[in-house]
């Protein structure tokens, strides 16, 4: 088969996914098609794909996308894809819209999934704002600095780099602002559901609440026995996220 096609087509429901607006090349041959600038609306943002499908080996179709998503929702990104849904499950308690660019290959199932483990991906993240809903995480830190902006707080101004390789996808660290407080967070989650990420956020003292007042009573025991010690007013705190 060797044939070329312009496409228009208003509506692909493919999985749990409406797809709109569909226009762009199609060109097979040598039992591959190949796919030049097809734009689409979906996810409630817009995404733009090049690349091919190669049906060479029959039994192990293989997929090699260049893709640039603009304005993608979130949590129906999460419901949309099962190979997001099972390597990012935690995402589920997180609410924002994402623009992302990268590059992905992958072999296919016979369903025409990716088989998870062998993916290989690496691109960018961008995002003005991501909210986290009841996370355990959070929480955590929540309590510990007895500060309840840090329940469901806000994560602001992302741009980060990943790749997704071996079953993991590993997230470089970045800084962003978290409830108006600095941080640098990286690491990585794998299918079997590992978390490994560390995170350094710098609090002024100021907002520490009760731990301030502990850390002022400590001061100040010291200082009365002749001891004098200078605390910044911010403090660094390293985070460790497992589990």
């Amino acid at each position: 088969v060797d044939f070329a096609m312009n496409t228009k087509i208003n509506h692909i429901y493919y999985d749990k996914m409406d797809i709109s607006n569909l226009n762009g090349k199609l060109l097979v041959k040598d039992g591959k098609v190949n796919m030049d600038n097809l734009n689409m609306n979906m996810l409630e943002g817009s995404m733009s794909l090049s690349g091919e499908y190669n049906t060479q080996n029959i039994k192990k179709p293989t997929i090699a996308f260049d893709m640039n998503v603009k304005g993608f929702d979130i949590p129906t990104t999460i419901k949309s894809f099962s190979m997001l849904s099972k390597i990012a499950s935690s995402a589920k308690e997180v609410k924002g819209k994402v623009s992302t660019q990268f590059t992905m290959t992958a072999t296919l199932d016979t369903t025409m999934s990716p088989v998870l483990n062998s993916i290989e991906a690496k691109g960018k993240l961008q995002s003005q704002s991501i909210g986290f809903t009841n996370s355990k995480v959070f929480g955590k830190v929540a309590d510990f600095l007895k500060k309840d902006a840090l329940r469901n707080p806000e994560m602001k101004d992302v741009n980060l780099s990943f790749r997704i390789t071996n079953g993991r996808l590993y997230i470089e660290p970045f800084d962003t602002k978290i409830s108006d407080f600095k941080m640098r967070l990286g690491g990585d989650m794998g299918l079997d559901q590992t978390l490994n990420f560390k995170a350094k956020m710098s609090v002024p003292r100021t907002q520490l609440g009760g731990l301030n007042d502990l850390a002022d009573n400590l001061l100040s025991k010291l200082s009365s026995k002749g001891i004098n010690v200078k605390v910044s007013d911010v403090i660094n705190l390293n985070i460790k996220i497992g589990g």
